[in-house]
Parts: C-alpha cells; sequence; structure tokens
C-alpha cells in the first residue's frame, strides 16, 4: 500500500491560537521556546502519550504529552536533564536517566503524579549511558562508558525486582556504549558502541541464553559512534553509524542501506514492515527516510527544512506516526497515512 506522509509537528510548549494556518497548509497549534536539545522520545503502549527527554549545559528536564488532546500534560525541570526515557510495562510508569555527574541515576516514575516511585542502587558508581527494558519487563540493559577511559564500557543486566546487576559483556574498541537493544524474544541484547572523538565503533551481539557473544558481523569501522534497535518480530537488527546496516542475526545475512552522511536513529514500524532513519540533504538539512525492510527499498524521504541534528526516531504503536526529536529542542510528528485519506497538520518548534 503506497503511503502519503503529512506532516505534524509537536513543541514542548505553551498553548498559542489554535488552527493558526502556516503559509504551507500546515496548522501552528503548540510552541515553546528553549534552548535544550531532544535526546529521547517514547510512546506510551497504547499511542495516546509521548514522553520526551531534553536537556544541555547543565540544565533540562522530561514532558510528557497527551496525543489526543493535544496538551501537555506535565513537565519535570531538573538541572542535570535526562538523556533517555521509556515507557515500563502498561504505560503507567516511566524509566528515566539523568544526565548528571557520575553516578548517573534510573528513576521510575508515576505517570498520573509524575511522582519518583524508585531510584535504581549504582553501587558500582557506574557511568551509565543508556538504557534498554526487556520484553518482559523484569529487567534493563545498562550500557555503561568511562569518559577517563579507565575501564572499558560494559552491558550490564539490571533485576529490577531484586536489584541485582549481572555483567554481560565488555567492549574493547570503544569509550562508551552508546545504544542498546533486546530481541523480541529477550533471548539477545545488542549493543552499539563508539568513543569520545568519533573515531571508531563497535557493535556486540549477546545471546543471553548461550552465553556467549555472537561473531563480530559488522567489524569496528570508523565514524559515529552506532545505534541498534531490533525489529518487533524475528531476529532483524537494524544498526545506524556511518551507514545503516539490516542484520539477520540468525541466517548471518547483513544488507547496508545507502546513505549520504551518518545516521544517528533508526526506528521500526509496529509489525517490522518499514524502518525510518535519519540523515543529510546537500544543504546540510535533516531527513528522514522510510526503508520497505523486505525490499530494502527507499518508500520516501521527509525534509525537515531544518539543519538540526536529529537525535531519536520513534513510531506509534498503532503505526500512524512518525516523531523525530532534534537538537534545536523541538519534537516532530508525522501522520504515516495511505495514499489520499484526508489527514490534519500541526507544527510547533522548540527554540
Amino acid at each position: 500500500m503506497k503511503l502519503a506522509i503529512v506532516l505534524l509537528a509537536w513543541g514542548l510548549a505553551c498553548p498559542i491560537a489554535s488552527g493558526a494556518q502556516s503559509p504551507a497548509g500546515q496548522y501552528l497549534v503548540w510552541t515553546m521556546h528553549h534552548p535544550q536539545g531532544v535526546s529521547s522520545l517514547a510512546f506510551s503502549p497504547d499511542g495516546k502519550l509521548l514522553v520526551a527527554a531534553y536537556g544541555d549545559d547543565g540544565a533540562g528536564g522530561m514532558a510528557l504529552w497527551n496525543l489526543v488532546s493535544r496538551k501537555l500534560v506535565w513537565r519535570i525541570e531538573k538541572r542535570y536533564g535526562f538523556t533517555q526515557v521509556a515507557f515500563l510495562g502498561d504505560g503507567s510508569r516511566i524509566l528515566s536517566l539523568d544526565d548528571s555527574d557520575t553516578p548517573r541515576t534510573l528513576r521510575i516514575w508515576d505517570v498520573k503524579t509524575h511522582g519518583v516511585l524508585k531510584s535504581a542502587p549504582n553501587p558500582k558508581h557506574l557511568t551509565i549511558i543508556c538504557f534498554a527494558i526487556a520484553p518482559n519487563g523484569g529487567s534493563v540493559a545498562l550500557g555503561t562508558g568511562d569518559v577517563e577511559r579507565q575501564q572499558p564500557p560494559q552491558i550490564i543486566i539490571w533485576d529490577m525486582k531484586t536489584g541485582a546487576y549481572r555483567l554481560i559483556t565488555t567492549f574493547e574498541n570503544a569509550d562508551s556504549v552508546t545504544s542498546l537493544s533486546f530481541s523480541p524474544d529477550g533471548g539477545v541484547v545488542a549493543g552499539g558502541g563508539g568513543d569520545w572523538d568519533g573515531d571508531t565503533s563497535q557493535i556486540k551481539i549477546r545471546d543471553l541464553t548461550a552465553r556467549r557473544t555472537m561473531a563480530d558481523l559488522f567489524p569496528v569501522s570508523e565514524g559515529a559512534p552506532v545505534q541498534v534497535a531490533f525489529a518487533p518480530m524475528g531476529r532483524l537488527l537494524a544498526v545506524a553509524g556511518d551507514f545503516i546496516g539490516l542484520l539477520d542475526t540468525i541466517g548471518k545475512r547483513k544488507y547496508r542501506l545507502p546513505l549520504q552522511s551518518d545516521a544517528h536513529a533508526v526506528a521500526f514500524s509496529p509489525l517490522g514492515e518499514y524502518l525510518a532513519s535519519d540523515d543529510l540533504d546537500k544543504n546540510n538539512h535533516a531527513l528522514i527516510k522510510l526503508w520497505l525492510v523486505k525490499t530494502r527499498h527507499l518508500v520516501t524521504t521527509i525534509k525537515t527544512n531544518s539543519d538540526a541534528q536529529i537525535n531519536a526516531l520513534s513510531i506509534s504503536p498503532h503505526g500512524r506516526l512518525l516523531a523525530a526529536a532534534s537538537q534545536d529542542g523541538s519534537v516532530r510528528l508525522w501522520r504515516l497515512t495511505p495514499a489520499g485519506e484526508e489527514s490534519s497538520a500541526i507544527q510547533s518548534s522548540g527554540r
């Protein structure tokens, strides 16, 4: 089915006149002026809420949006900001990673009260860079880093019930683990890493059942630190760095998709038919590319008309919305609809 993409944008905003139409035919609904870039975002399991983490220069926060009413539900601002957020379980809780000095802290928040329910212990004072929640919701994979390079980056599993930590694997050619993803069955965890200078990147894939690290199916390469994402079904892994790669971790087949620049984010549609990734055009404006996974053909390219780097992408659970978090502080939503289907347009910015 051919898809048309209608631009929606969402800002961390104060409301202005609803229905004000821009020259391009889009409807400006919310805008918020703040200097912090958005590093992470996530849809709730029912697709009705979106949480975004933002921060820079020692300040930032976390905002929860209601996508039905198009209103800000709550916002928490901290002096340290947040680097990553995700919904837990049924969507009644949010897991966050703060951007404070070592040790960084994982916190579980109540969506309704926006109060802290639990803070994860960090007895070894790990510098946590990223996390991924296991499909069963009972454990979290943590990726570490060390700016002083005194110890190699690690992937660690945190048992949320017992509080126990278990070392899974280490990186030999990176300064930090920049991204983590679980396979849908929870049996495999993949990690992407890189050094602080952006000179090398590395991928580790660990079979948790067999307790072995799979061979380097994508070897160490030069370029941007790697982002990874498993497809919602099977063992297909998407890799973003100085290339976009698709890796069948069972059949060991791998494919590369053409890019003009380094990629910083990838996201699958709910059934895994499509893959979204970022890129740049010849004017260094950010693009979003939508690929048909089965054929690896480019379906469409979305122009953001902004030179702000895209830090994260996500497709809603119902598959109708594509969200992009940018370094300029904006979160934009695009509606993915069948060609010819009428839909509304919303825009905001976050400067």
